[in-house]
């Protein structure tokens, strides 16, 4: 599975998770902040953003 992310900072890693809709990009705005201690992770979660849907049914 191909899965679109952004990713900065060093330090302990941190997961950001957008809300139903939304993309990364909901993060944008806190972003470098949050980077400057720690390693940001923020996806766009299966079906969202650049990230495609998932393979079958899902519910």
């Amino acid at each position: 599975m191909n899965m679109n992310y952004v990713r900065k900072g060093t330090g302990p890693p941190l997961l950001l998770v957008h809300g139903l809709g939304g993309t990364w990009r909901s993060w944008e705005t806190v972003l470098d902040a949050l980077a400057a201690e720690r390693d940001v992770i923020a996806p766009d979660l299966p079906g969202f953003g650049e990230t495609p849907p998932l393979d079958g049914e899902v519910s």
